[in-house]
């Protein structure tokens, strides 16, 4: 079984979000009962980090809610990123504050950065039938951009969202042109705030996984949202079919499974842990 990599993640800005993405909680469209906060305290995400390391993560992922990068606010993720680089020199950081400029992520790259988040989230053509405040074009750029300034590109999209095959055959030829080093794989977690209804199940989930192992041999494919509404405590069925990454712990508005619980089934399977530390 191919060897997989942990990631974490932590919600630093929660609920303030104006755009209208269908799927998203944050947004202040629709209403849902979620956390809100303006900003985490950095003596609370350096804890955090230091936790998703102690459990084994190797990726770190600081998020904010938000169409695009407030420039009022770079000040404050490069002393983020600079304090948890100082405190845990090789927990690799990942920003995800939406759209951005290329000086912006020069200046995230230069305080410790190494990697963007920012997903397309679907096709060009099912895009607007999810979101209309931002055009997928934007986020096409950004991505584009993250690659020009040398940091790692994670980006991949939401499923299970009414969204068919084709559109599946659409993103990722979308995502040839950025050749992202990690695809997200998130699956679609209903809240009764959002206009939508899941469409996966786990046959589509490993059809999904198994297209883009296909398409993307080089690329990490990271379950992310949604992996244990579609598993369970069965999710080694999505390393098998191609994945190779998992995000641990909870979620940006909902929780995930207890780290011990992925840990019992990485150990029960005998499934090796990039930069495992025990």
């Amino acid at each position: 079984m191919r060897e997989i990599c942990l990631c974490s993640l932590t919600n630093i800005r929660s609920g303030s979000c104006k755009g209208d993405c269908k799927f998203c909680t944050q947004s202040i469209y629709w209403g849902a009962k979620i956390e809100r906060y303006r900003w985490k305290p950095i003596s609370q995400i350096v804890e955090e980090a230091e936790r998703a390391w102690e459990v084994g993560a190797s990726g770190f992922c600081l998020v904010t809610s938000g169409i695009e990068l407030d420039p009022h606010s770079l000040p404050r993720l490069q002393k983020m990123i600079e304090s948890l680089k100082k405190r845990l020199p090789q927990l690799k950081l990942i920003g995800c504050f939406g759209i951005a400029e290329k000086r912006e992520l020069e200046e995230l790259k230069k305080a410790g950065l190494s990697a963007y988040n920012h997903n397309l989230e679907s096709s060009p053509s099912f895009y607007p039938r999810l979101v209309t405040t931002h055009r997928w074009e934007e986020r096409f750029k950004t991505a584009q951009l993250v690659k020009e300034v040398g940091l790692e590109l994670f980006s991949g999209g939401i499923f299970g969202v009414g969204e068919d095959k084709r559109d599946w055959e659409e993103m990722i030829k979308a995502l040839k042109k950025l050749d992202p080093e990690v695809i997200p794989l998130n699956f679609f977690i209903p809240n009764p705030a959002l206009p939508l209804e899941r469409t996966h199940s786990k046959e589509m989930a490993l059809e999904v996984i198994s297209l883009f192992r296909e398409a993307f041999p080089q690329s990490v494919i990271m379950l992310a949202g949604g992996r244990e509404l579609v598993f369970g405590d069965k999710w080694v069925e999505g390393i098998k079919a191609g994945a190779d990454g998992i995000i641990i712990g909870n979620y940006l508005t909902t929780g995930g499974d207890a780290p011990h619980k992925d840990w019992k089934v990485i150990r029960q399977y005998g499934i090796r842990v990039k930069n495992a530390r025990s």
